[in-house]
């Protein structure tokens, strides 16, 4: 379910808030050293209503990342994603209206 790709960072981006509280959580969640700050992070996201019903994330995706996240080896790694899609522009899907 959700958005093929979109993970913790792109939900993030999109999330229905200011881009300044939106970095925040990002640089929260990159500096998390405990599951609970984690889990909390992404609870304060899930409730932004990011993007409302039209937005999902893509489930796998974010399920994928904590799994990384929670291996110490590939902590890194996830936190880097993380940032990477938050702070990378992708275009939005061309629709057939736009056509």
């Amino acid at each position: 379910y959700g958005f093929d790709g979109t993970g913790i960072g792109r939900w993030a981006r999109r999330a229905d808030t200011s881009p300044q509280t939106a970095e925040r959580l990002i640089s929260a969640l990159t500096r998390a050293q405990h599951p609970l700050e984690v889990d909390r992070q992404v609870s304060a996201l899930a409730r932004m209503n990011a993007g409302g019903a039209r937005f999902s994330p893509h489930w796998e995706t974010v399920l994928a990342e904590l799994v990384a996240w929670s291996d110490p080896t590939r902590r890194d790694d996830a936190r880097f994603a993380w940032a990477r899609d938050f702070h990378t522009f992708t275009a939005p899907p061309a629709t057939a209206a736009a056509q």
